[in-house]
């Protein structure tokens, strides 16, 4: 018996004589078809061995998704406040634009270590002033000067309450140079 192993039709009596070229079409067909396996143990190894690649692949892929997942931080519900920062005339940042720079990011780092979102930007001295006329849309540039002086730059700010922006504002080095600020509720989207 341990000759017809290898053989798919070994259970066929004896006496029928099956021709070779049907039982290649038939053993062929029922592989194809996936309901006769392959008895070398090379295919079997190759088989095997891919399904273990799937498999590693998508628990990676999984894993990668639920870490994209569980590092997006909730969204932020506190208020939100903006603090214009203006020049006026008494405004001084003393010798070095860079060190100034440094004393700002070293205080919204302060503040955000202290609990509060923040975001904040420098911004260019150049403007383009857009009014509308009855001849249409009219751009001019000019400096971003307003009657109350330049804007300088902004921060945005999440707190408990209005209170905490105050306090927080109180603490701004653009005070200590000469400048004033602004600070403004941002109206939640609705």
């Amino acid at each position: 018996m341990n000759e017809h192993t290898d053989d798919p039709l070994h259970i066929l009596e004896p006496e029928a004589q099956v021709p070779p070229q049907l039982k290649g079409r038939i053993t062929q067909s029922l592989r194809n078809r996936g309901l006769l396996r392959s008895p070398t143990p090379a295919r079997r190894r190759l088989w095997l061995t891919a399904g273990a690649l799937a498999a590693a692949t998508l628990l990676f892929a999984t894993g990668v998704w639920i870490g994209r997942r569980s590092g997006q931080p909730a969204a932020d519900t506190r208020p939100a406040y903006m603090l214009l920062l203006y020049e006026g005339r008494d405004f001084r940042l003393g010798p070095s634009l860079a060190a100034a720079e440094a004393e700002y990011d070293a205080w919204a780092d302060s503040v955000q270590k202290g609990g509060a979102a923040v975001l904040g930007r420098a911004l260019v001295h150049t403007a383009h002033l857009l009014r509308n006329t009855p001849q249409g849309v009219r751009v001019e540039s000019e400096d971003a000067a307003s009657p109350q002086g330049m804007i300088d730059g902004f921060f945005i700010i999440r707190v408990r309450d209005e209170a905490e922006a105050v306090t927080i504002a109180r603490t701004h080095p653009h005070l200590r140079h000469g400048g004033w600020i602004v600070l403004r509720p941002i109206k939640p989207a609705s």
